[in-house]
């Protein structure tokens, strides 16, 4: 992969730089959350839920995080039995069980995100934020621009 400066990119060559790119965040997300025995989405809903200070329903984590109903489950149960978030039942609706930040969640929440913003300071080291917002900008409009094929072959009634 070159310099691609005033020159078309073909989809199979943008394709590939956006798998590696993909790869290697991940990659590096995994090793700093490592150190906390954490996956990325738990991370997400960890740090979502440190962010918006609220408590958040299950159904509004699986949609919010676009994630199935019942991996949001299963890592609730992970992060509840590890103390890091606990379940409150509605007198409304006892079915309803809001999820809410631990002390010890926001404990780690925090120090989390401080190590999160380090590794995303040491990986666009040398970047301008010019060049971080053109890069954003051009992504978003590609994506933008790429409605799924299934879509673009519908017949218009």
């Amino acid at each position: 992969m070159g310099s691609y400066c005033n020159v078309e990119l073909p989809v199979f060559e943008l394709m590939l730089i956006a798998k590696v790119l993909s790869d290697n965040l991940n990659q590096g997300m995994n090793g700093e959350l490592a150190l906390y025995n954490l996956t990325i989405t738990e991370f997400k809903v960890i740090r979502l839920l440190l962010l918006t200070d609220r408590e958040w329903t299950m159904t509004e984590l699986s949609e919010e995080l676009a994630c199935a109903p019942s991996q949001i489950s299963r890592i609730a149960n992970r992060l509840v039995e590890s103390g890091l978030l606990s379940r409150r039942r509605l007198m409304s609706d006892r079915r309803v069980t809001p999820l809410v930040l631990t002390e010890q969640g926001l404990e780690l929440a925090t120090r989390m995100h401080e190590s999160i913003k380090t590794y995303e300071s040491k990986i666009s080291q040398g970047i301008s934020a010019q060049d971080l917002n053109t890069c954003m900008s051009v992504i978003e409009k590609v994506l933008s621009h790429n409605r799924p094929y299934s879509q673009r072959r519908r017949r218009q009634p």
